[in-house]
């Protein structure tokens, strides 16, 4: 039983299983949270989407991104 728990724990420690709003980086082997301005609304991915224009998200770790209050834009980021 200590193998299968050992093989297991190599397993996911090399694929993190990461939750909605963070993604897997692959050099740490670890879960990240998605800085602001990225979003990330799936499990067990290794990127974060960048908030589409008129959006935004303040903090890390964001399931969605929210409308720019009505006269605010989000500025174009290259």
């Amino acid at each position: 039983m200590g193998i299968m728990i050992q093989l297991f724990y190599l397993i996911v420690g090399v694929y993190a299983v990461c939750q909605e709003g963070q993604y897997n980086d692959v050099e740490l082997s670890s879960c990240q949270n998605c800085p602001a301005g990225f979003h990330n609304s799936r499990t067990n991915l290794n990127e974060c989407l960048r908030c589409n224009p008129g959006k935004f998200q303040p903090a890390s770790g964001g399931v969605t991104c929210s409308n720019c209050p009505e006269g605010r834009t989000q500025p174009n980021q290259n």
